[in-house]
């Protein structure tokens, strides 16, 4: 059993995001009482729900979320781990991801993507989670 946690500020139907679910995917079966968290946006649940029954996790073993900023903690508490992958480009290579950040303040291992450049050596280098490098075996 695992409990999965994801978050977001935006969504659009082409982000990575949907490989987070994927992932959850992987680890889990009818029978497993594993259980994804994802906090998103509002406008963003139906075509999650969509989504989520496409590849046909079913609506017990998921939550989803709109939350205030100051509630995120009690969600991470809640969590195994947190995910955030993200594709190469130089915006996630340069720039400190704030979610990685937030995950591991909150004791959380992380899976992340190579893509994330100092922060995947950071999660790499101190065992903070899983750093996958080849997005194409997510």
């Amino acid at each position: 059993m695992f409990r999965a946690v994801e978050h977001t500020k935006w969504f659009s139907k082409e982000y990575i995001f949907f490989l987070s679910i994927l992932v959850f995917k992987a680890g889990w079966s009818p029978t497993s009482k594993s259980f994804l968290i994802l906090l998103i946006r509002k406008q963003d649940f139906e075509i999650v729900n969509e989504f989520l029954v496409k590849v046909g996790i079913n609506k017990e073993d998921y939550l989803l979320r709109n939350v205030s900023f100051g509630e995120i903690n009690s969600y991470l508490n809640a969590a195994d781990f947190g995910i955030s992958l993200r594709h190469k480009d130089i915006m996630n290579e340069t720039t400190p991801s704030a979610k990685i950040l937030e995950y591991l303040g909150s004791g959380l291992p992380v899976i992340t993507t190579s893509a994330m450049g100092e922060m995947s050596n950071i999660v790499s280098k101190n065992s903070f989670g899983v750093v996958v490098e080849n997005m194409d075996v997510v």
